[in-house]
């Protein structure tokens, strides 16, 4: 058999088949639709993807160090034994007083349970090192944490509201998909022993052997079991009891003495030092912070939960509940903008369809739409994938991707009709004739947007789902087109087609005859003006359009973060807070204000990383939701979507209300204060440089590292449109060293004796605990009565190891007062100190910045200072180049398809002709509408390419057949002007389904705006290209000479 019997054979009887056997299209057609709806609702709903990051995070914790002493013996350590483990990345660590926590980076090939196991054994080998009263490190993979709400009790005295916020959250976490739900300005019932230090060395006891015999008396542990015939009886003792009577009457025995405790200390039931606090709207609470897993639906949780504080009301009557930063509200919103949008985009592509075809004509081709996305929801279902932003644009873009080849196949049925054939000949015949080339075309697209996965890092995770939603998208409706809608023809197209509005495209036709005309006259200067302006094009891009990692977009939220000086504690940063939050409630308007809540003690470092400390606080001044801001929001969307789609009051922007907080917060001079709005996608901070000093004089390196930040600062707050520049540089608490001196260490002290002396003094520490009943224990602590005493301090005696002889701790050892720092950042075990700002992209851009200030990392570089530029500007270095790779993937993907349809590289290249001239069309819009280039810019681009190559592939392969025919002229520009239609169709519809994200992104959608605006005006272009100049450049590349 011949190829072009194989050609024309294959085509024609799988057509036929299923042409001839509707019944069976049907019920596929009927199966397809079924297990698409139930996979769209199986799906969780979310903002955004959720991403598995490959980190493994090490946790260390030692009270009573400072960050200095913890890094130099527990932090470093690790770090040197895990840095030559097979797969490590990078290594990052944050060291404050008492604790750390070091993350590693791991390469994306590398497995992450396999190097847990590798990483557990290394500091099992650097454990003897440790002091010896430590617990192990812990060794987790870094699992992203998904916030879902926060739930704030207030209205009772705080013990009350501690029992109810236990009750609450077991009741929580035991909702499927709930992952954990943490309770914020809790503190624990304590049992807290204060100790007579003056009756202590009069009876010659030491804190230390008091601790010893509490401990004895709060043993509550199994001795056995009696095992009689019919009858188990378990031992067990009963331990202490959290009471102060019970306390005030334990008798300790010590040196044959028997004495009651109550005699040598002070006993109080009291709470806990608190660490963290929570307000809401100014007022003290309790706060519930609620997680749910990756794979849970934020709306299906967050109605459970709400309906759970209906019957809360009910249950714990006086006590006020609040549900405040719910996810699942941002989500909703924002899904139902892009929803709308895509309601929109249908409606545009069916009216434009109607009117260009016909009625009949245009109900075949949106018929198949539904069965595509729902072929394409099974899919995504079974590969645990969610529907968010990024897939519901994949949803935007591929609708008017997904009826191109319905509308080339439907308008090809539909002139086989006009030109006289019976709705099944017509069916066969119409479908079969462009089968390759629509085959072609689709493999075409997906092997343009396949290549978007080779996009690395957390960005290219985060992106991954529309490549993925799409190409299975346009694989569904290649399906659903070549073998379900001719179907659907012949039973629609039985008593005809009848007529569109518009649908005499004779004038039209003729006109773009006369123009092909002339140009192929003049073909050699035609494609020269052409390549002249591409260059022009690229010449404007250089000079006018700048580049920025992601687009900036309005948010509901405001984060005030800030930081005290380290010895500062929680009362004093809840003196601060409380200014800040009465200063936010008196400057912005009601309308645009919803709620204040904060975090005292915790807050979101400068790249967005969890931090703790009492001088810490972060304000969440949550915002109301926004008024309508155009035309489609005011009047359509609440239409469309049957009155579900919600609007507020607020009229400001979250950039303006950031501005407005910044001048009400100028006076209030603290460590850091910073006002920010929550960014897009991975990259937290858009500048971000650290700074590390070669040499293993510490003090040096610091003092040399600080004067670089400074510097950089600096220069960065004399450039307009940089913000909340700041620096992790924290001085520490002072600090004692203790240094053994001849007398000392001739008495038998060491180091070791010293410090075990001197921890029951001053180190707080628990002695032991009670457990109290299966919901709650007390935690027993002894302290000295007046160990806030520096003065005491120095007057502290000591025994004599061996004997009971007692000296003053200032006859043992020298106290040099130092002062170190409160956290250490490191990278690979290098000391960094990073300078973080914020861009306002409306002003500048950070590629502007970063040129601004080659002079500034030139003077750094004479100090000796090694500078690493991080931030947005790495992160979008490393996305280029991986865009750059799968650019030129999709085009050897896209010549490989085009190879296999031509067998021809002058056809193929021809072909390939739409794809620059997108580009110019991306360059065009992106300065037309006034946007920064984006990653989402490029990758639309790239995806384009695929798109763009289609109506050509089908136009080269009109013009061959047509040629082959009749080498005429006038035959040669017939065959072009057939596929005006189909052409302007197929770019019609798909550009109309991006016009609401094109004209009228609002919120979150303003990130993905950049993308629409490459493929709508992209594709612009390449119309014009695969109409004007593929023709032309077929005629100059073939030398065709007309009879």
């Amino acid at each position: 058999m011949s190829s072009s019997t194989v050609k024309k054979g294959i085509p024609h009887f799988l057509v036929a088949f299923f042409v001839e056997r509707r019944p069976l299209a049907h019920t596929l057609t009927l199966l397809f639709i079924l297990t698409g709806i139930i996979s769209y609702y199986q799906l969780p709903q979310e903002l955004f993807p959720p991403i598995l990051t490959n980190k493994i995070e090490i946790t260390a914790y030692y009270q009573g160090t400072s960050a200095d002493t913890f890094d130099d013996i527990i932090t470093s350590r690790i770090e040197d034994e895990v840095q030559n483990i097979e797969g490590v990345k990078l290594i990052e660590s944050v060291t404050r007083d008492g604790s750390c926590l070091i993350t590693i980076t791991l390469d994306d090939s590398t497995p992450v349970e396999d190097t847990l196991f590798k990483v557990r054994d290394a500091i099992d080998r650097v454990k003897p090192d440790f002091p010896e009263d430590m617990d192990d490190p812990t060794v987790v993979r870094k699992i992203e944490k998904y916030p879902l709400l926060t739930l704030s009790i207030g209205g009772a005295p705080e013990e009350e509201l501690q029992d109810v916020a236990d009750e609450i959250r077991k009741e929580i976490e035991k909702i499927p998909d709930i992952s954990k739900a943490t309770i914020n300005g809790k503190a624990k019932r304590e049992v807290h022993i204060y100790l007579k230090n003056d009756v202590l060395e009069a009876l010659g006891i030491t804190p230390y052997q008091v601790k010893e015999l509490i401990k004895s008396w709060v043993n509550n542990s199994p001795l056995g079991e009696i095992k009689e015939r019919g009858n188990h009886i378990f031992i067990t003792t009963p331990g202490g009891r959290p009471s102060v009577a019970f306390w005030n009457s334990v008798i300790l025995h010590t040196g044959g003495k028997k004495l009651y405790l109550s005699r040598i200390a002070d006993i109080r039931l009291e709470l806990s030092e608190v660490k963290s606090l929570s307000h809401f709207n100014g007022k003290r609470n309790i706060s519930l912070t609620i997680f749910k897993t990756a794979k849970g639906s934020s709306i299906r949780l967050s109605n459970k939960i709400r309906k759970l504080v209906t019957e809360w009301k009910k249950r714990y009557e006086g006590l006020d509940f609040s549900v405040y930063s719910d996810l699942s509200v941002y989500i909703r919103n924002r899904l139902n903008t892009v929803k709308s949008s895509a309601v929109v985009g249908l409606i545009l592509v069916t009216i434009s369809l109607y009117l260009f075809l016909n009625l009949r004509v245009s109900i075949t081709v949106l018929l198949g739409i539904p069965t595509a996305f729902l072929i394409s929801f099974v899919y995504l279902y079974q590969r645990g994938e969610t529907i968010n932003m990024l897939s519901l644009f994949s949803f935007l873009m591929a609708l008017g991707m997904v009826v191109d080849d319905a509308i080339v196949i439907g308008e090809n049925i539909y002139r086989k009709m006009e030109a006289g054939l019976p709705p099944k000949a017509a069916a066969i015949e119409g479908t079969a004739e462009v089968f390759w080339p629509v085959c072609a075309a689709t493999f075409t697209t997906v092997a343009a947007f396949l290549p978007l996965l080779m996009v690395g890092g957390d960005i290219g995770k985060f992106l991954k789902i529309i490549p993925i939603f799409v190409s299975a998208a346009l694989l569904a409706s290649l399906i659903e087109s070549l073998f379900i809608l001719p179907v659907h023809a012949v039973e629609l197209y039985r008593t005809g087609v009848g007529k569109s509005p518009f649908s005499n495209w004779e004038p039209l036709r003729r006109a773009y005859a006369r123009i092909l005309g002339k140009l192929i006259d003049h073909k050699r200067l035609t494609i020269a003006g052409a390549v002249l302006f591409f260059a022009l094009s690229i010449l404007v891009m250089k000079l006018f359009l700048s580049f920025t990692l992601l687009s900036q977009f309005d948010a509901d939220q405001i984060y005030i973060r800030g930081k005290l000086a380290s010895r500062y504690g929680i009362e004093d940063t809840e003196r601060v807070v409380s200014i800040i939050e009465k200063r936010v409630r008196d400057c912005l308007p009601p309308e645009d204000l919803d709620s204040i809540a904060t975090h005292i003690g915790t807050s979101f470092n400068d790249k967005m990383e969890f931090d703790v400390g009492e001088d810490l606080f972060q304000v969440f001044v949550n915002l109301r939701k926004p008024a309508p801001q155009n035309f489609l929001e005011r009047f359509v969307y609440p239409v469309i979507m049957f009155g579900t789609y919600e609007f507020g009051t607020r009229k400001h922007t979250a950039m303006d209300l950031v501005k407005v907080i910044e001048r009400h917060l100028t006076d209030i001079k603290i460590q850091r204060l910073t006002v920010t709005k929550p960014k897009a996608g991975i990259v937290r901070a858009d500048i971000e440089v650290s700074f590390s000093y070669p040499g293993k004089d510490k003090d040096e390196a610091i003092k040399k590292m600080v004067q670089a930040a400074h510097i950089l600062e600096d220069a960065l707050a004399r450039i307009d449109g940089v913000e909340n520049i700041t620096d992790n540089y924290d001085p520490g608490k002072v600090e004692l060293e203790l240094r053994l001196n001849k007398r000392g260490r001739e008495l038998g002290f060491s180091e070791a004796s010293l410090a075990s002396a001197l921890v029951p003094y001053y180190l707080n520490v628990k002695t032991a605990r009670i457990m109290k009943d299966v919901s709650r224990d007390v935690v027993v602590r002894t302290y000295l009565e007046d160990r806030g005493d520096i003065d005491r301090f120095l007057r502290l005696r000591l025994n004599v190891p061996g004997s009971s002889r007692l000296v003053y701790i200032t006859d043992i050892c020298s106290i040099v007062p130092k002062r170190g720092l409160s956290r250490i950042w490191k990278e690979n075990g290098v000391r960094q100190v990073t300078v973080t700002a914020s861009i306002d992209k409306n002003i500048t851009t950070s590629r502007q910045v970063m040129k601004i200030l080659a002079p500034t990392f030139q003077k750094i570089k004479e100090l000796g200072v090694v500078t690493d530029i991080k931030g947005e500007k790495k992160v979008a270095e490393h996305t280029l180049r991986d865009l750059m790779m799968a650019g030129v993937v999709a085009i050897l993907g896209i010549l490989i398809v085009l190879l296999l349809q031509f067998n021809s590289f002058g056809d193929s290249f021809i072909v390939l002709i739409s794809v620059p001239f997108a580009f110019v069309g991306v360059i065009l819009g992106h300065l037309i509408m006034g946007k920064h280039l984006t990653i989402t810019s490029l990758l639309g681009f790239v995806g384009l390419s695929g798109v763009a190559v289609n109506d050509a592939i089908i136009m080269v392969d009109f013009l061959k057949r047509h040629l082959k025919e009749n080498p005429d002229k006038e035959h040669f520009i017939r065959a072009a002007a057939i596929r005006l239609r189909p052409i302007i169709l197929t770019s019609v519809t798909t550009i109309l389904s991006l016009t609401p994200l094109i004209f009228f992104a609002t919120g979150q959608a303003m990130i993905l705006s950049p993308m629409a605006i490459s493929f709508g005006y992209g594709l612009l272009a390449a119309t014009f290209a695969n109409l004007l100049l593929v023709p032309t450049l077929y005629c100059l590349v073939h030398r065709v000479k007309f009879a």
